[in-house]
């Protein structure tokens, strides 16, 4: 696939693998920043519910737009057998990755992360739609510091016809529900329950059950007391572990009554002074261990290594004037003012294309300057798409914003269409 063109997308780097597929890297014709196509397994696609499955998740993702949420870019397309659709590309770690590295997480960037979580299931749930396979694997944390929910796969729109028969389980072993390991139906309640055993984790290093085969795994989830919290880490606040084995309640009429309830009941936990903690740890390690992928650079036209030449031509040829007319009349009342000498006209297109590409690009029409630095900006581009943010800089040729999300980005004057200062 690497090279491959799906659309518009040229594939750069493969990503990884999930339950229906491929997930890669490509570079978009119209964008500064690279994406992320995620591309259906072919032998994969005849099998009985996938390529429904598939088509739902960039269905439930339309319907969601919210900062803890991974984006839908592109709908889904079909292309000489080979169907995918784009999403953003998240630049970071997944969860599953740091406690790899790590084995737990600092109590208070844990609950840091799974109050992004939350504010992420607070959306979907709010728009019907329930996770059903959230897992460390699935949050991924971004250079910027924040967690965003990811692989809708084996998402529902709660009340919505089922494409499985009814006993039928999907998931993860260790995140499921006692509902879902049973095979009843799932609803929002199970994505909290998801969320309690993925705090449970990055707190103590493992989650609450483990077994060797996924069958008796299940059956103690359904039918075994997790261990407390507070035995195994005897230094956290009460109400954070309260809190935690609440979500991991086997009723689910006795967990939070929702994602909004649970992220207010953490957010009010108090940390004593003493709690031991390594501040800077997870975004050390995804700083570090992720490399920046830069914006897709423009195709150089071959014309532009000519420029330094045509400049230095420029300057020579008023010198160069002067010096045939003198030698022509002796010295004149002219010799001495280059200004007086005209510049030959250019002989054909490209030496005329030649001679514009000296001047530096100007700003778009509607625009007379990209603005003040740390000023509101709205660019709206020739794409049709618009993208607000915080103006960095902006010279002759590019503007340079902070977006919504603290991304950097770029953009050349002649992918803008108007500049929109403040909140106009």
């Amino acid at each position: 696939m690497i090279g491959r063109k799906l659309g518009p997308y040229r594939i750069t780097a493969r990503l990884g693998r999930g339950g229906m597929g491929e997930v890669y890297l490509a570079e978009a014709p119209d964008r500064l920043r690279p994406v992320a196509v995620k591309v259906l397994d072919p032998s994969l696609a005849e099998e009985a519910g996938v390529f429904d499955r598939f088509l739902r998740e960039a269905t439930l993702l339309s319907r969601l737009d919210h900062p803890n949420i991974v984006r839908l870019l592109d709908a889904p397309a079909t292309e000489e057998g080979t169907t995918w659709f784009v999403m953003e590309y998240l630049e970071g770690k997944t969860v599953r990755e740091i406690l790899a590295a790590l084995g737990s997480v600092d109590p208070r960037q844990a609950v840091c992360i799974v109050l992004d979580v939350l504010a992420g299931l607070a959306c979907a749930h709010g728009a019907g739609v329930v996770h059903r396979d959230l897992k460390p694997g699935n949050v991924i944390i971004k250079r910027s510091g924040k967690a965003k929910l990811t692989d809708f796969g084996l998402g529902l729109f709660q009340g919505a016809t089922r494409f499985t028969a009814s006993g039928q389980v999907f998931g993860t072993p260790a995140y499921m529900s006692p509902e879902q390991a049973r095979g009843e139906d799932v609803t929002a309640s199970s994505d909290l329950y998801a969320t309690g055993v993925l705090l449970y984790e990055m707190l103590c290093g493992r989650p609450p059950f483990s077994a060797d085969h996924p069958l008796v795994l299940m059956r103690k989830i359904v039918e075994d007391a997790a261990p407390h919290l507070s035995e195994l880490r005897g230094d956290l606040p009460e109400a954070l572990c309260a809190h935690t084995m609440r979500a991991l309640s086997k009723d689910s009429s006795a967990r939070f009554p929702s994602a909004e309830a649970m992220r207010e009941a953490l957010e009010a936990v108090e940390f004593p002074e003493g709690l031991d903690t390594v501040g800077e740890t997870v975004q050390t390690l995804v700083e570090q261990d992720t490399a920046g992928v830069v914006a897709v650079p423009k195709k150089k036209r071959r014309w532009v290594i000519w420029i330094p030449g045509l400049i230095l031509l420029a300057l020579a040829l008023p010198a160069l004037s002067w010096w045939l007319g003198s030698g022509e009349t002796g010295g004149g009342e002219d010799a001495d003012d280059p200004s007086g000498v005209e510049a030959p006209e250019p002989k054909d297109r490209e030496t005329t294309a030649l001679a514009e590409t000296a001047e530096p690009a100007r700003p778009p029409s509607g625009s007379a300057s990209a603005g003040i630095p740390g000023s509101r900006v709205r660019l709206v581009l020739r794409s049709g798409e618009e993208v607000e943010g915080e103006l960095l800089s902006g010279d002759p040729e590019s503007v340079t914003i902070r977006d919504e999300e603290g991304n950097k980005c770029r953009f050349g004057y002649e992918e803008i269409r108007r500049i929109v200062h403040g909140d106009r």
